[in-house]
């Protein structure tokens, strides 16, 4: 990809933030837990609820310094056709 895409810019998170996304997504399967089993069933709602319950925990451990979340900007090389 690095012909056709350059790196503008990069964060790196704690993992704090992504924890607390995680726990607000459970939440929010929390609150419409009977529509989602009524629509994909009983094991689709307990395998997200793990994997939120599993993230958020993993990435707060350590008061979030052991997990990180990075965000990369990048912009479109331009294309020089030769001829």
């Amino acid at each position: 990809f690095q012909d056709d895409l350059a790196l503008v810019e990069r964060w790196s998170i704690d993992g704090s933030h992504y924890a607390r996304t995680c726990e607000a997504w459970l939440s929010n399967l929390d609150r419409h837990a009977a529509e989602i089993r009524r629509r994909w069933g009983r094991a689709y709602v307990a395998r997200w609820r793990a994997f939120f319950l599993a993230c958020a925990e993993l990435f707060a451990y350590g008061g979030g310094t052991e997990w990180r979340v990075a965000h990369y900007l990048f912009r479109r090389r331009s294309r020089h056709v030769l001829t």
